[in-house]
């Protein structure tokens, strides 16, 4: 029983990480997300609106 709930659990936090990722995508835009060239511009991306 304890095993179960273990994988339940796992399952459940998976499941809810990719719905977070997912609606940070859907609400911010991929770029915004995903690091283009890892200067850290991903995370401008998330706090100041997009100039282009």
């Amino acid at each position: 029983m304890t095993r179960r709930w273990r994988i339940t659990a796992l399952v459940v936090l998976l499941a809810l990480t990719l719905l977070g990722y997912w609606l940070l995508v859907l609400v911010y835009g991929t770029h915004a997300v995903t690091a283009s060239g890892g200067d850290g511009e991903a995370l401008r991306g998330l706090f100041a609106p997009a100039q282009d």
